[in-house]
């Protein structure tokens, strides 16, 4: 324990105590003392000499955050694919070709083959008009009133869902007609097969939940983890299918696995479904879980979005590096140091207060344009002074709180790597503590802001003497 003297000195660099407090930073840090110091209570500080670094970060958390709202294409399933087929028609062509012609547009438009197609028979002038399964023809009366017409249709919205045979009349010249192809079946389907037995070497499952463990494991293997999921709940087998995915099992090559779960192989399963083992059954070490997955049609909608973005933490050194950083707009900067701004159409960005500061903007929230700021780019990110606090001296008003504040450091004037700052007569403070063991210090900005430093070290001398009267 120090002696106390009239007046002495206490140095405070900010590596000094890693063993003690391993959370310390240059910005806030608690030293501890060689020895503690036993005071009256009529000791008061101040600080004689400081050194910081001017390395500290423009960008931190209290001003790098923004929102970018915009529109953004995003593909949606459908349940069903529409085509539209124009065609025309002239009394003076020839029929075969007149249909041929229209078959030929039916195959452009849907890459599946032969899914709807006219036969027109010259000798009995019928027509066939021949549908695969999941196939419509749609035929109204306000848009292709002529073919129902040529097909002894009544005049009427008619709906075809299979093969069907009709007596040809030819019709005078008409203008564009269009009918509709409706597909309802999915875009693609891929059949998989997943194993009940270990497809890599491995021990064959023994209960109920070793069995789910190497479907599990076979699923993973065959990349479906996203399409299905096995769980077991004693002697239950669970399987949960995503959307537009089914199961089913063949008896030829799973009969082990469909009596054992008393399955029925006729039927196809999704969602979710239970399978319980029965009583008495051994489990089945052979046989697959046929999955079929139906990739749907999508079609492409404009969707509003919203994408929270920040900054990364640290040093921006120039307005260009700066700008560059931030997404979805075009910043310049300008002869007179304030901010251009270009939002595009469709665009909106939200600064957070702090950002909206440091690019000079009143506002927070711009829309679709162009924009200059009101003040000029302030590139240090509104640092325009460091308040040093402490713990061992007694709070005072310090703006609308009460603080313990060291000093305050202009540095806006700041150039070199280094803020030094030599005091003839500091400015005391009355000692709040009687026995102190350690002292704690803290750097933060005129807002509250805690600072962040890019390496080097702070340094901190302080004067402590006996209050004079």
């Amino acid at each position: 324990m120090d002696e106390i003297r009239e007046e002495f000195y206490v140095a405070l660099p900010s590596n000094s105590s890693y063993n003690f407090y391993p959370d310390n930073t240059q910005s806030s840090y608690r030293t501890k003392l060689a020895s503690a110091l036993m005071l009256e209570d009529n000791f008061e500080c101040g600080v004689k000499e400081i050194f910081i670094p001017r390395n500290y970060f423009n960008v931190g958390e209290h001003n790098n955050g923004y929102s970018l709202t915009y529109d953004k294409d995003v593909e949606r399933p459908i349940d069903l694919k529409e085509y539209k087929i124009d065609f025309h028609y002239t009394n003076a062509q020839n029929t075969v070709e007149f249909w041929k012609k229209i078959n030929n547009s039916i195959s452009e438009a849907i890459d599946v083959n032969e899914s709807v197609k006219f036969v027109f028979n010259e000798v009995s002038a019928s027509l066939t008009l021949t549908i695969a399964k999941g196939f419509e023809v749609m035929i109204t009366e306000k848009l292709a009133p002529k073919l129902l017409f040529m097909l002894h249709l009544p005049n009427e919205d008619i709906k075809i869902t299979e093969t069907s045979i009709y007596n040809f009349r030819p019709s005078n010249q008409l203008k564009r007609q269009t009918f509709t192809i409706v597909n309802k079946n999915p875009k693609n389907v891929i059949h998989k097969k997943i194993p009940i037995a270990p497809i890599n070497a491995g021990i064959e499952a023994r209960d109920v939940a070793e069995l789910t463990a190497v479907i599990t494991e076979n699923i993973r293997l065959l990349n479906l983890e996203k399409f299905i999921q096995v769980s077991s709940d004693g002697n239950v087998i669970k399987l949960k299918m995503s959307p537009n995915v089914f199961i089913g099992f063949d008896r030829t090559e799973s009969s082990y696995f469909i009596n054992a779960f008393n399955i029925n192989e006729k039927y196809t399963y999704f969602d979710e479904e239970e399978f319980a083992l029965n009583e008495g059954s051994p489990i089945p070490v052979v046989g697959f879980i046929k999955i079929e997955i139906r990739q749907p049609f999508t079609t492409t909608v404009v969707k509003k979005v919203t994408d929270d973005l920040a900054l990364n933490v640290g040093i921006y050194n120039s307005p260009q590096n700066l700008f560059e950083s931030i997404k979805g707009v075009q910043l310049s900067h300008l002869p007179n140091s304030k901010v251009k701004m270009i939002v595009p159409p469709a665009t909106e960005i939200t600064f957070s207060k702090g950002l909206a500061d440091m690019l000079g903007f009143v506002n927070t929230n711009y829309d679709t344009g162009t924009f200059v700021s009101k003040y000029p780019l302030e590139l240090d990110g509104g640092i325009t002074e460091l308040y040093v606090y402490t713990d061992i001296i007694s709070a005072y008003h310090v703006g609308d709180t009460f603080g313990k504040c060291l000093c305050v450091i202009p540095c806006m004037s700041e150039r070199g790597e280094q803020i030094v700052r030599h005091y003839q007569n500091p400015l005391y403070f009355p000692v709040s503590q009687n026995f102190i063991e350690s002292i704690f210090i803290q750097i933060k900005t005129s807002s509250g802001n805690d600072i962040i430093f890019n390496g080097g070290k702070v340094y901190i001398l302080l004067s402590f003497r006996r209050r004079r009267l």
